[in-house]
């Protein structure tokens, strides 16, 4: 495996790739949330920012974990462990 120095534009690549998923599910999650709340005429008031942090938090960790190993334009974002090296 060639190791390659990661610039700019590559973080720029990664962070994209998290980012854009991670909006959408939160707004998706969101609005579903409210929705249904609405419906069901449930308040939940400050329980509702908690729960969507904690959706922002797993989001942000599922897509950050499936942006490692992925084949992005000119690279592919790896971890390795250091200790067996």
């Amino acid at each position: 495996m060639e190791e390659k120095k990661i610039t700019t534009e590559d973080a720029f690549q990664i962070w994209w790739s998290i980012f854009w998923r991670t909006i959408l599910v939160i707004v998706g999650v969101g609005l579903c949330l409210e929705l249904i709340l609405m419906i069901i005429g449930i308040d939940l008031g400050g329980l509702l920012n908690a729960i969507s942090l904690i959706v922002y938090v797993l989001t942000g960790v599922f897509f950050t974990k499936k942006a490692i190993n992925k084949n992005y334009k000119n690279f592919r974002l790896s971890a390795i462990d250091v200790e067996k090296q």
